[in-house]
């Protein structure tokens, strides 16, 4: 029954984990949150772009961090000129922005693999204390969440330069706004306004795992009377 109990809560931590990273997966390529940060933020006067040029390079971008192109080098018009938007310092932190994106993926889907087999184990040996165990791994994660959310509402600039010390081991990631369309077509409001949408699916899904898992334990319960 330990080593049950064991498996169960890492199950859900491992859960919780996959579930995170697919919150990831799914906030970070949605086009209508940077149409709506570019009006927000007015980033097509910025960077000296017509919103169709803009939209056209954001695609260049997501679908290359999604592994979907081989290469950043593409011309647009800048400022009246067509010329290679990304200079070759935008383009290598993005090869380091890409690589950090895929390896994470790659983390997900090998969890979602252990979580799977654990729960066929699990269910096997008819152990169902799947709703304790999800109770103990959300109460480790929002302890570390929360600290996080005061983190990044009280001092994101803080928060996300750590972030950036402790996922890039090069200072590819300090970029000029004189120079740099990249910086200025995500600056630190756009970021700060997806991590917190991040939280937000999150905790969201979390909450539609939480009743489904509910909601199934209760299904077993009545089948067994």
């Amino acid at each position: 029954m330990k080593r049950n109990n064991l498996i169960a809560v890492l199950t859900m931590l491992c859960l919780i984990a996959v579930l995170f990273l697919t919150t990831i997966q799914i906030t970070v390529f949605q086009r209508p949150f940077y149409r709506y940060e570019y009006q927000q933020n007015d980033v097509a006067n910025t960077v000296a772009m017509e919103n169709d040029a803009l939209f056209h390079t954001t695609d260049h971008l997501l679908d290359y961090i999604q592994g979907k192109e081989d290469s950043l080098v593409f011309d647009e018009i800048v400022n009246g000129q067509m010329r290679q938007v990304f200079n070759q310092k935008e383009i290598d932190h993005m090869v380091d922005v890409k690589a950090l994106y895929l390896n994470a993926m790659i983390v997900r889907n090998c969890l979602a693999v252990f979580v799977l087999f654990a729960l066929i184990y699990l269910i096997y040996h008819r152990f169902d204390a799947y709703i304790k165990a999800y109770h103990q791994a959300i109460i480790i994660y929002a302890c570390i969440f929360m600290t996080l959310a005061f983190w990044i509402l009280t001092d994101f600039s803080s928060f996300w330069t750590t972030f950036h010390h402790v996922f890039f081991r090069n200072d590819l990631w300090l970029l000029d706004p004189n120079t740099s369309i990249l910086i200025n077509m995500v600056p630190e409001r756009f970021f700060f306004d997806m991590v917190l949408m991040i939280l937000i699916v999150f905790i969201l899904l979390n909450g539609v795992l939480y009743f489904g898992m509910r909601g199934y334990s209760n299904y077993v319960k009545r089948r067994s009377l």
